[in-house]
Formats: C-alpha cells, sequence, structure tokens
C-alpha cells in the first residue's frame, strides 16, 4: 500500500481526516467568498493585500503560545473548544454579510479573528498525528494531510462559486460552519492518549521551545529557508483577488477557477511517491522554488486565462513540495513532549513570511504594478531554489525515512 494510503487503516486517523476534508471545503468556499466580497469592495492593492496580512498576524503572534497551551493541556478539549468557537464567528459574519453592514475594514477585521483561531488551534491539530498514526506512518498522515487541504482547495472554489451565484455569500459562509462542526463531533469521539505536561507556564515553555529549535542547527537552517520561501511566494496568495477579478468579468465560477488550478497542482505534487517519501528536505526546498519561480513568472508576463490556470496549477507543485515538506521534516525530527512548539514555529515561519511578505508586496504593487511583483518575487524565489540545492549538497537537512 502507498505509504500516502497507509494512515487511512487507522480508524480514528481516517474519520479525522474525512471531517477535516469538510472542513477545508467549507474554508475554501468562504475563502473564495471572501475574496470576492474584497474585489467588490476595493481595488486598492494595498487594500487588498492587507487581507491576507491580517489573517497571518495572529498565527506570527500567538502560535508558540499556543504551542505551549497544546503541550501543557488536554489537548481533545482544547480543540473541541476552538471549533465550538469557530462556528460562532462565521455565525456573526454571515449575520453582518446578509445585513449588508460589512465594509473592507470589517472583513480585515474577520480576517483577524479567524486566523486567531487558526492559530491558537494549528500547533496542536498537527501534534496529535503522532498519536493516531503509528510512527511509520506520520511522513504519510502528514502529506495526506497537505493534500487533502489541497484537493479541497481545487474543489471548494468551483463549489464556492457555484453556491455564490445560486444563493449568495450567506449560503457560502453558513456552509462553512457546518463543516466545522463535523470536526468537532470527530475530536469530541476521539480518546486522546497525551498527558498533560503539568502546571502551565506559558512564556517559560514557549522560550523552552525556542531554544530547543535553536539548539538544533538543521531544524534552525530547515526554518531559515523556508521563511524565504513564503516571503517570495507571497504575492501568489497576496494579489490572487485581483488577478481573478481580471478574467472573470462578474462570474463567480470562473473566479474560482484560479484557487482550482492551485489545488488541482498541489494534489497532483502529494500524490507524486517520491515527492512523498523524500526525506532531504534541502532538496525538496529547492524543487518546490524552482516550480514556484516558474508559475510567478506566467502569471506574470501571462495574457491570457489558461497560460494563468497553468501558472497556478504550477504554483500549487511548488507550494505542496515545501509546505507539506517543511511539516513532515519538523513533526519527525521533534521530541514528542516539543511537538506543538516546534509546529508553532513552522506556523510562526509560515505566517511571518506569507504576512510581511502580503504587506511589503502589496506597497511595492502600489508604485511598480502586479506583473513587476511577480516577477520580482520569481527571481528571489529562483535564487533561493538554487541556494536551497547548494546547501542540500553539504549541510545535514534529512529527517528519518
Amino acid at each position: 500500500m502507498s505509504i500516502l494510503l497507509r494512515p487511512l487503516r487507522q480508524r480514528t486517523f481516517a474519520l479525522l481526516w474525512g471531517a477535516t476534508l469538510l472542513s477545508n471545503l467549507g474554508f475554501w468556499i468562504q475563502d473564495l467568498t471572501m475574496g470576492w466580497l474584497i474585489a467588490g469592495l476595493t481595488d486598492s492593492p494595498s487594500l487588498v493585500a492587507l487581507v491576507p496580512a491580517a489573517g497571518m498576524l495572529p498565527t506570527f503572534l500567538f502560535s508558540l503560545p499556543a504551542g505551549a497551551f497544546g503541550d501543557a493541556v488536554d489537548r481533545r478539549r482544547f480543540l473541541i473548544t476552538v471549533q465550538v468557537l469557530f462556528v460562532v464567528l462565521l455565525v456573526v459574519f454571515a449575520v453582518l454579510v446578509g445585513l449588508g453592514r460589512l465594509e473592507i475594514w470589517g472583513v480585515i477585521g474577520f480576517a483577524f479573528l479567524h486566523g486567531t483561531l487558526a492559530a491558537v488551534s494549528a500547533p496542536t491539530r498537527q501534534a496529535i498525528l503522532p498519536s493516531i498514526v503509528d510512527a511509520e506512518n506520520v511522513r504519510g498522515a502528514v502529506m495526506l494531510s497537505a493534500v487533502g487541504y489541497n484537493g479541497s482547495r481545487a474543489v471548494g472554489p468551483m463549489l464556492g462559486g457555484l453556491i455564490l451565484a445560486a444563493f449568495g455569500p450567506v449560503a457560502a459562509i453558513a456552509s462553512y460552519a457546518v463543516s466545522c462542526l463535523a470536526v468537532g463531533a470527530v475530536i469530541y469521539a476521539w480518546r486522546n492518549p497525551h498527558a498533560p505536561a503539568g502546571r502551565l507556564r506559558i512564556y517559560a515553555q514557549s522560550g523552552e521551545g525556542l531554544r530547543y529549535v535553536w539548539s538544533n542547527p538543521g531544524m534552525r537552517l530547515s526554518l531559515l529557508l523556508t521563511a524565504l520561501y513564503f516571503l517570495a511566494i507571497a504575492p501568489l496568495w497576496a494579489f490572487a483577488p485581483l488577478i481573478g477579478k481580471q478574467f472573470a468579468q462578474g462570474d463567480t465560477r470562473i473566479f474560482g477557477l484560479f484557487l482550482m488550478a492551485l489545488g488541482l497542482g498541489a494534489v497532483t505534487g502529494g500524490l507524486n511517491r517520491k515527492l512523498t517519501s523524500q526525506t532531504r528536505f534541502g532538496f525538496v526546498l529547492a524543487a518546490g522554488s524552482v516550480f514556484s519561480a516558474v508559475a510567478l513568472a506566467i502569471i506574470a508576463l501571462s495574457h491570457s486565462m489558461p497560460l494563468t490556470l497553468a501558472g497556478f496549477f504550477i504554483a500549487g507543485l511548488g507550494w505542496i513540495s515545501v509546505s507539506g515538506g517543511i511539516n513532515s521534516h519538523m513533526l519527525l525530527a521533534a521530541r514528542a513532549d516539543y511537538r506543538s512548539r516546534v509546529i508553532a514555529m513552522v506556523m510562526i515561519v509560515f505566517s511571518g513570511g506569507l504576512g510581511l511578505g502580503s504587506f511589503l508586496w502589496g506597497q511595492l504593487a502600489q508604485h511598480l504594478g502586479l506583473a513587476e511583483s511577480f516577477l520580482l518575487g520569481a527571481v528571489a524565489l529562483a535564487a533561493l531554489g538554487m541556494a536551497a540545492y547548494l546547501i542540500d549538497r553539504t549541510a545535514q537537512l534529512s529527517t528519518p525515512a
């Protein structure tokens, strides 16, 4: 059986993966709705870029304390509480949209609150994987989770476009709220073997997590290189709504095609056996950076929708290589009692790179233009790919097979 499918033999993981797939599908339906709302509220690249920046900022601010919290408390109860808060937030957002009381700053505020809930739960959600699958299946579970996330990205935007066209934005947001309940139900039924670490000392335990990662040269270098990747790829995420708007001309179904292409590319990459079993993270980062550089260059120079869609597809290949690779690399390298905090460090790098990158690229695009910003990002990614390739030949960035 493929390394990617073996984790599904374990019932708890299979149920959680299925429920999370539904939740991710709901998220991408809601994400498309957000993009559609933003594109209708403003044409300013700097304001559009503030939305993903606001969504990523909480991950940068709260992930490490949340990781320490997740290592010290009952992970099951913590995750159930967060799912309930997700539902409450989405219901409030849907009501505001339905009443027509939402402006651009309201969307930015929602992005921040949603990002906060995602930030405090993400380290713990990933840290429970070694508790529900055998050690030899952790890499496959991480990559299968990434494939599910990106597979839902392939379907979600198109489904979201149909829901938007037929029922409007409130129904699209409500579908995400319902999907969050499914995840909460599976977690509620799970019996957590993790014993809380005892007395909660957020700041001390956060500091311990930082020192643990910093004292490991392989982890430290991997995170630094990954931060540079996220910083350089940020234009793709910051300006996707504006790229889609150029071709959609008011058609929500076409608007969703671009995120769909991105998701299909990520799924294609995740199903690649060589990628899912690859233990050399330096090689994975080099390949992912080159794919992403080619993608940004295509998007920058293209004036046709099929070619732009091809660029988004190739970007998905690069994205899954790096995002899935760093998660499995760090999770397998970390001690069990540090996993939430180590994954929190990955989330900080992810959010810091994309959040800061979205803001900086937004300012740059305001003066230079979208195409020029994408080209600069492509150059940066190509340089990073070469650097990662050279480092892979000399540094030890491998994880256990």
